[in-house]
């Protein structure tokens, strides 16, 4: 898979009216408000049910390809294949933390000695550059892109080739007290015997990511098992103490869904989580089956990221937040009319991927 930044613009009006506490762009204001469409006046109402706008995306750009160029040996000015032993990577999700930006990248395939025909370790990157500054010229990113390595003494890649410069260091998880890895990691990268229990493999990766308080905070897939690779699990991770020269090592908190026996705590519409943190809440937009899925929103409280639990889900016919555990009132997913219930956004500058499927390694590498 080749990576590429694209700059797009979200074209789209009315999407955060006629609803109160979603008007503002203040972060003092608490957006996340409880909504009690009971006390909402008759105008208001009326306001809240009129057909608004689809968000449309206006236009896109590619600035350029992060890891390769017309095909995966061949570099871009990031030289990934020689500084960190990368040939491909799925993903890319972009965090910033204290002015800092890291890169979460899914399945990554190693260019010379290591992670070959094999499940694959994810990875992470970081930038050279200040988040502010990349915000304001995305395209610094088109050469100031770097992995995390593994210490000198443990890189396979420079002792085969001395062109190879570093290994790329896989992220890690270490379970919570009372549990085991495998409860959450279900098809570990390696292959046959050798396998690393600690390294979510291919599919087992994140798809979703924020900061705060310091910590970033990532949402993980679990998948079948490594025959079966349709992912049917999803939890979260802290990175307690993120450093462009730590390891990439996180703490499994605790599961946010599954699909494994329709008990999950969100219904199993919760597998893919991508999160946007906002006043006092992180929402979440989720979906279930593997691409097959409507979009749904939820929301859990910053000061209660360490416990699990407390997540509530939008009910879009009742206009209310109900628990996680509630049925909703009609099954829909997250339109235009649930952007309301968000603090509004104006405008968003993105990293983004290929838009091919993920069906296999050798493909995503291609």
């Amino acid at each position: 898979m080749r990576l590429a930044i694209v700059l797009s613009a979200l074209a789209a009006t009315g999407c955060a009216t006629g609803v109160r506490g979603f008007e503002t762009t203040d972060p003092s204001v608490d957006a996340g408000a409880p909504i009690d469409a009971s006390a909402d006046a008759p105008d208001a109402q009326a306001a809240d049910a009129a057909p608004r706008p689809t968000p449309t995306l206006a236009s896109s750009t590619e600035l350029c390809k992060l890891l390769s160029d017309r095909n995966t040996s061949q570099p871009t000015a990031n030289d990934v294949q020689h500084r960190a032993n990368v040939l491909g990577a799925d993903l890319g999700i972009p965090v910033d933390l204290g002015g800092t930006l890291y890169v979460f990248f899914g399945d990554t395939i190693g260019y010379g000695g290591i992670w070959g025909n094999e499940s694959h370790p994810d990875s992470v990157g970081f930038a050279l550059d200040s988040a502010a500054a990349i915000a304001k010229n995305p395209s610094l990113l088109c050469s100031d892109l770097r992995f995390l390595l593994v210490p000198d003494a443990n890189a396979i890649g420079p002792t085969i080739d001395s062109t190879i410069q570093g290994d790329f260091a896989g992220a890690y998880m270490k379970a919570p007290q009372g549990h085991a890895l495998g409860e959450y990691i279900h098809n570990p990268a390696g292959h046959g015997s050798s396998t690393f229990p600690q390294l979510p493999g291919d599919f087992e990766v994140p798809s979703g990511a924020f900061a705060h308080d310091g910590s970033i905070y990532v949402f993980y897939t679990t998948v079948t098992s490594p025959n079966a690779l349709d992912m049917k699990g999803a939890y979260l991770a802290k990175w307690s103490a993120p450093s462009t020269s730590a390891q990439p090592g996180y703490d499994v908190l605790y599961a946010i869904d599954e699909r494994f026996d329709g008990a999950g705590a969100l219904r199993g519409d919760f597998i893919n989580v991508a999160a946007a943190p906002a006043g006092n809440y992180v929402y979440l937009f989720g979906t279930g089956a593997f691409r097959a899925s409507t979009v749904h929103l939820a929301r859990k409280r910053l000061d209660s990221l360490a416990t699990e639990g407390g997540i509530e889900r939008w009910d879009d016919a009742a206009n209310t937040w109900l628990a996680a555990g509630a049925r909703l009132s009609r099954r829909r997913s997250s339109t235009s009319r649930d952007t309301a219930r968000l603090p509004r956004v104006t405008s968003r500058r993105s990293i983004d991927g290929s838009s091919s499927p993920r069906n296999s390694a050798r493909r995503r590498a291609s």
